[in-house]
């Protein structure tokens, strides 16, 4: 009997299996790349896309899948979608962890102006995480985000400044972030400014 053998039937049935998860994997990817796009790519803060995530994980949709599917959202440009992207990748919440996909997005978003974007990409470079240690870059990141009025940036370069950290020593330009922080209610950068004998 031609054309009947185990081999055959097994490989057609699986054929059409592979089929059907497919079209599912497509729907849902799909499902997921709209539910980022219309709220955030964070599913703790877009309650569309955790059940869409969620579903794909019933189904066993690789985290990469899933990761592609909201990067896709991402894409568009949308510096706020970038970061929490970034977040969600160096977390590992609901995808694989990727800290060098990380610092990619958080570069695309800080580069826009995202503030959180610029903090996180200052705090990689200062670990070395998903990027080589570098304090001089951690520095120009934490520069950026303070010189847009962050009082934990203008804080950090206070600190850098004074030790001279990735950045030339200066007293003078420490006690000015330091003042800026506390300007802001920064309570250990109002303690810096008593500390050097500036108001605070």
């Amino acid at each position: 009997m031609a054309g009947h053998s185990k081999f055959k039937n097994i490989m057609h049935r699986k054929g059409a299996q592979d089929k059907k998860r497919s079209a599912q994997f497509s729907k849902l990817s799909r499902e997921i790349t709209v539910a980022a796009k219309m709220g955030t790519p964070d599913p703790d803060m877009n309650p569309r896309l955790r059940l869409a995530v969620n579903n794909a994980k019933a189904l066993s949709m690789p985290k990469d899948n899933i990761a592609r599917a909201i990067e896709k959202a991402a894409t568009a440009g949308d510096h706020v979608a970038q970061f929490r992207l970034g977040a969600l990748l160096r977390d590992g919440r609901g995808v694989k962890r990727d800290e060098r996909a990380a610092g990619e997005w958080f570069t695309r978003s800080g580069s826009q102006g995202n503030v959180d974007a610029q903090l996180a990409m200052a705090s990689l470079y200062e670990r070395g995480k998903g990027v080589r240690k570098d304090k001089r870059e951690a520095a120009a990141w934490y520069r950026r985000a303070a010189e847009q009025g962050n009082a934990a940036a203008q804080f950090r370069m206070g600190e850098l400044l004074a030790k001279g950290d990735g950045v030339a020593k200066s007293e003078a330009e420490a006690l000015a972030w330091f003042q800026r922080a506390a300007a802001q209610g920064h309570g250990r950068a109002a303690e810096e400014v008593r500390k050097r004998g500036g108001r605070g």
